[in-house]
């Protein structure tokens, strides 16, 4: 399989290696917000529901603090975070076309499997392995009956992304400054 690098232009080159960690309340739904830091580019993201946290494990960058805080406060439409990832090139034509899709608005696995001239299992199939969503968001690729189908994170909080992105939804973002400043 080849595999190519799809990322953005800039690099943050204040942070090598390094994870940050957020805690973002959807209504009553804890959900631990995990980044992880590459010479200067975000390589993964991961959302995890979670029932209880320590907040002395909620530390991030300023900016992973700065542009969490943009997009739930909906000053952005996407986690405008530098990336760099390693996919294949049909990822990569996937990722770009699902970069389009506007926030709050969704559009079906079939749908965007037509635009791309391929079948409804291939978009799947990338939307699965899509290591950074927020950034690429594939929370807003639903069923084509419009039922909610297939997220890394679960259901539960892909129904609460799009919720909050309709507006039906209050967010609270926590977290400390890495650099000992105030947190969020």
């Amino acid at each position: 399989m080849i595999k190519t690098v799809f990322n953005s232009i800039q690099k943050y080159p204040l942070v090598k290696k390094d994870i940050d960690n957020l805690l973002i309340l959807l209504d009553e739904t804890k959900i631990l917000l995990t980044i992880s830091w590459e010479n200067g580019y975000v390589t993964n993201i991961r959302l995890k529901e979670t029932s209880c946290l320590n907040d002395s494990k909620l530390y991030a960058h300023e900016i992973s603090i700065k542009e969490v805080s943009n997009f739930f406060s909906k000053k952005t439409s996407n986690l405008l975070l530098p990336f760099s990832i390693c996919i294949t090139p049909f990822m990569k034509k996937v990722y770009q076309e699902t970069l389009n899709i506007p926030f709050s608005k969704t559009i079906s696995y079939k749908e965007l499997a037509d635009i791309l001239k391929t079948s409804p299992r291939a978009i799947g199939q990338a939307m699965k392995k899509n290591p950074i969503p927020l950034i690429i968001p594939c929370h807003r690729v639903i069923g084509k009956n419009g039922q909610l189908t297939g997220f890394s994170s679960g259901l539960r909080i892909k129904e609460k992304l799009l919720n909050f992105e309709k507006g039906n939804i209050n967010i609270i973002i926590k977290a400390n400054l890495k650099t000992g400043g105030k947190g969020v």
